[in-house]
């Protein structure tokens, strides 16, 4: 009988305590583990990945565009925590 008190107390002490002190995951503590350097860098692959384009004046292998765009980007998912909009 007690083991099931204790379960039920456990259960209702879960349910009922404020927002603030339950453990939910953060998109913007999970983007504040990182440096500032380290986000901008994975933000601007993840923009070149997303959006450049293969350009044939520079070889295959580079991905070209343009740079207020790259840089407008690039700010915009630093400013969301890493998220690429």
């Amino acid at each position: 009988m007690r083991p099931l008190l204790l379960v039920v107390a456990l259960m209702l002490l879960a349910l009922l305590s404020p927002p603030g002190l339950r453990a939910a995951p953060s998109f913007i503590g999970a983007a504040m583990g990182q440096t500032p350097d380290a986000l901008y860098l994975k933000c601007r692959k993840a923009i070149f990945k997303q959006y450049g384009r293969r350009g044939t004046q520079y070889g295959r292998k580079k991905l070209l565009i343009r740079s207020t765009a790259a840089t407008q980007s690039v700010d915009q998912c630093v400013a969301n925590g890493g998220r690429v909009m």
